[in-house]
């Protein structure tokens, strides 16, 4: 975490492996999240990733606008989707 900036990773089926921003989201899946507007956010980022690589993806969290850069990794057979936010 560097001030409102901080890291997080999901694998490809939504679970958090980590998350700068809030650490008892660590171990629990996300797939279904959705933000104040009805978005499925982590399901973008997860889509974004698959898809394209990499990209942005926005949600509107705790009454404010979020962006978050996601990134696909590749560690031994796994993938994963790093991201800061």
């Amino acid at each position: 975490r560097y001030g409102d900036l901080y890291l997080f990773v999901y694998d490809m089926k939504g679970n958090c492996i980590a998350h700068g921003g809030n650490l008892t989201y660590v171990g629990q899946n996300h797939w279904d999240r959705e933000d104040q507007d009805g978005h499925k956010y982590v399901q973008e980022y997860i889509q974004k990733a698959q898809s394209v690589g990499s990209g942005w993806v926005d949600a509107k969290l705790k009454n404010s606008f979020q962006s978050a850069y996601v990134e696909k990794i590749e560690l031994g057979l796994k993938s994963y989707v790093i991201g800061s936010s």
